[in-house]
């Protein structure tokens, strides 16, 4: 399994879950978005980039990828990308 993993409902990470996120990762931690490719998605993980990249790494991974949708996550293919 992952440890500290959120999930949210929709496209939005709101103020109060990025100061949540924020207080459990360090500076030097990292926060991983994962959001689906259609574009009201997209648009919720560019605006969750931007409040939380001041304060510590984000990487973001778009679900298009093939293998990745959320339907059916391959989780060898998840911790690929986690590395």
């Amino acid at each position: 399994g992952f440890h500290r993993v959120v999930a949210i409902m929709g496209n939005v990470v709101s103020e109060e879950q990025s100061a949540l996120l924020l207080q459990a990762v360090s500076p030097q931690g990292r926060i991983i978005l994962m959001f689906n490719e259609d574009a009201a998605a997209q648009q919720g993980c560019q605006n969750a980039l931007m409040r939380l990249s001041p304060a510590c790494y984000v990487k973001t991974i778009k679900l298009s990828q093939e293998g990745l949708q959320s339907e059916h996550p391959s989780q060898k293919r998840f911790i690929e990308l986690l590395k």
